[in-house]
């Protein structure tokens, strides 16, 4: 893959989507120059578009971020949106996912279906070819096989997620040999190991600042609309490469969680009946709400002291009258205890105090700094002194108080665009993969094996007979265990089976015990498999790296000599 003139990075975000990208001769001058867009929409201006997707009736797409949801408003507008497709914030649905056919359904907000494989791949294939006009615009000549890709997807996502990304790249047109997955907190930690953060004295030259050194370590918190990921690293003492410290870990606790936390208060009042409704068939309201929301939610602060006003809806209002005769949102607003005395309606305009508003963000904050205390706690990472939060949620004053807060001894850093880290970061990478020297694993990781049965040790259940002789058919064999370090870019583990050892199909498997016995044991669970297309006879090696951002193994014949590559995954 060194055969290429631009990294153009896609990242593929919960609430928001972009791109970037730079040339080689870019990347050796500054890394962290690249070049982006700027998307807008109504009063909202971002450096990235909505993770929105609209197909028409057909099933065919249509339109892909902020002009997605524009064009479906005004469909809604006109009651014409009932035989389209539209998908919102459709990342989540992989979130966590141990399993996952090629066949998955997303659904819509209408509740009609598609197929998830075509929804991701087809907003991968608008990310790209909008990429790829503005690449033509500033690269006279370029074409697609000059370019190395990079998709980013969450640390803390399953194997499994990651290869059905890979398989929607491919149906956008992005070959195997052309794409990088990146790991988002890995890929902001590359960007922001660039950034001055020490400050320095040079002597007769002055104080200056500079970028972490040899030997530095920090945690960095990737929070964005979805999911939050924690990664901890140490810059090597090449200085230019770092090392994983600690195995990825997080939870869905991004920004998302604050917009659950309005409506559900909006459902309180009104009631779900109401609500629903609203959300169904005054769509163009319901989505300029939540982008009025979006604006506002940027801004809440501890410090505030005047109450912070949404615009309602007056569809809202009517919704609400037409199922409550006689009655005001006001009136059922006070007698609410909660919030009788924090929220003020006048006329179209709901008013929240201060400290309701920032209670909106209480639960994915207290879940955020309660898994950094956790992590904080362990001995390896203990003395890290650094926490880089980034992410579009990072931009949060209130996320940012709290971790000053509860975390006083650690500096906290927030690189501005900090919802860019990410984006740049990718770019970066997809220039140097190797810039990231050493990975923690995160499970214990192994392939199903047959060996001779053992009578009275393995389960009669695993008993299978091979010429006339008794097997245990669900042995876990290990090929490397949980939190185990290991070096990018080398082989992890090396095995020989015998023709009597193997069934036709190489089936990997994860645990997230240190020693599992049996893949029927507890917390076990399929990552993958690949065929084998070898004669019963043959006996194989097999190696394995697990150390990349998805599972490479290689698969050599003894008898044949022939041998192949293949990513590991669950098609």
């Amino acid at each position: 893959m060194t055969d290429y003139l631009i990294v153009a990075a896609i990242d593929f975000g919960t609430t928001y989507s972009g791109f970037a990208f730079s040339t080689r001769n870019d990347f050796q001058r500054d890394p962290t120059n690249v070049y982006g867009r700027n998307w807008t929409a109504s009063n909202l201006r971002s450096n990235k578009t909505a993770t929105s997707i609209l197909f028409n009736p057909e099933g065919e797409f249509e339109e892909f971020g902020f002009a997605a949801e524009d064009l479906y408003l005004d469909l809604a507008a006109e009651k014409q949106e009932s035989d389209w497709y539209f998908f919102h914030r459709f990342k989540m649905q992989l979130f966590d996912k141990m399993t996952l056919k090629s066949d998955f359904l997303l659904e819509s907000e209408n509740g009609k279906t598609l197929p998830a494989l075509k929804v991701f791949s087809c907003a991968i294939k608008y990310l790209k070819d909008e990429l790829l006009k503005d690449c033509t615009l500033q690269q006279t000549g370029v074409s697609i096989d000059d370019i190395r890709w990079v998709l980013t997807v969450p640390a803390i996502w399953t194997d499994t997620a990651k290869s059905f990304m890979r398989q929607a790249a491919k149906m956008a047109g992005i070959e195997n040999d052309k794409l990088v997955i990146a790991l988002e907190p890995e890929a902001a930690a590359l960007f922001v190991k660039h950034l001055p953060i020490h400050k320095k004295t040079f002597g007769e030259l002055g104080d200056s600042f500079e970028a972490f050194s040899a030997g530095s370590s920090y945690i960095v918190c990737d929070a964005g609309g979805g999911t939050v990921d924690v990664t901890v690293h140490e810059v090597l003492e090449d200085d230019k490469s770092v090392r994983e410290i600690n195995r990825p870990t997080g939870g869905n606790w991004g920004g998302t969680n604050v917009d659950d936390a309005f409506i559900t208060i909006l459902e309180r009042i009104a009631g779900d009946k109401v609500m629903k409704a609203f959300q169904n068939q005054q769509k163009y309201d319901f989505m300029e709400l939540l982008r009025e929301f979006e604006v506002k939610k940027r801004e809440i602060n501890y410090t505030m002291k005047k109450k912070v006003t949404f615009k309602v809806p007056t569809s809202f209002k009517d919704a609400f009258e037409a199922e409550n005769p006689g009655k005001s949102l006001s009136d059922i607003t006070s007698e609410i205890d909660e919030f009788k005395d924090k929220i003020k309606w006048i006329s179209d305009k709901m008013q929240f105090y201060p400290d309701l508003v920032t209670s909106l963000f209480d639960e994915s904050i207290n879940n955020i700094c309660g898994h950094l205390s956790n992590i904080f706690s362990s001995n390896k990472v203990k003395d890290v002194n650094y926490i880089l939060l980034i992410g579009g949620y990072a931009e949060s004053p209130l996320l940012q108080n709290e971790m000053k807060r509860r975390f006083p001894s650690k500096r906290l850093i927030v690189p501005q665009e900090a919802g860019l880290s990410v984006l740049k970061g990718a770019v970066i990478f997809g220039h140097n993969p190797l810039l990231i020297r050493e990975r923690i694993a995160k499970f214990t990781y192994g392939i199903q094996f047959r060996r001779p049965f053992i009578e009275g040790v393995d389960p009669e259940d695993s008993k299978t007979f091979v010429d006339g002789e008794p097997y245990c058919n669900n042995v876990f064999d290990i090929h490397i265990e949980a939190d185990e370090s290991m070096i990018v870019g080398e082989i992890q583990s090396e095995k020989k089976y015998g023709s009597n050892s193997k069934s036709t199909g190489l089936y990997v498997y994860a645990s997230r015990e240190n020693s599992p016995n049996y893949i029927t044991d507890k917390g076990c669970f399929l990552l993958g498999k690949t065929s084998l297309d070898t004669n019963k006879e043959d006996d194989l090696e097999v190696q394995m790296s697990f150390s990349g951002t998805e599972i490479e193994a290689k698969i050599s014949c003894k008898n044949t000599g022939h041998s192949r590559v293949v990513y590991i995954n669950n098609s």
